[in-house]
């Protein structure tokens, strides 16, 4: 590890980070299972504000436990019309790209693209569902 860290200077690598929440995490099993939820939230929200921002129409509602007291810890709703998902934070740990297809699959499935339109005027769009909305909209 760099000296940078030890002396309290400069921003860490992305390998120094992830050498230091594996130390928090072996040390504390409520830092691993705070570390497995945010990963995850950062897995699904950005995959529902992907498509959000590519794809007009479909409303994709993701909620975890600070929105709703009803969900068990470490647990994330995500809502397409009246279809849900749960997940699991603690059974996606360390699967971020898994996670990713798992949630991305879901919505296909729950979404519907055929027909919608792609969102215009914007700088970025999620390149992923740009593709999958041009194959149920060939035209």
């Amino acid at each position: 590890m760099s000296d940078s860290r030890d002396l309290g200077m400069g921003t860490p690598t992305h390998e120094e980070w992830a050498e230091m929440r594996a130390e928090m995490a072996a040390r504390s099993p409520e830092m691993r299972a705070y570390q497995a939820h945010q990963d995850a939230a950062v897995v699904i929200n950005g995959v529902a504000i992907g498509l959000q921002l590519t794809v007009q129409g479909p409303h994709v509602d993701t909620v975890d436990r600070t929105r709703d007291r009803s969900l068990p810890e470490g647990v994330h709703r995500l809502t397409v019309s009246d279809h849900e998902l749960l997940i699991d934070s603690m059974e996606w740990e360390g699967r971020q790209e898994e996670l990713r297809e798992r949630v991305r699959a879901w919505l296909l499935e729950h979404v519907t693209l055929r027909g919608t339109r792609l969102v215009t005027g914007r700088r970025r769009t999620d390149p992923w569902w740009s593709a999958r909305w041009r194959e149920a909209n060939p035209w």
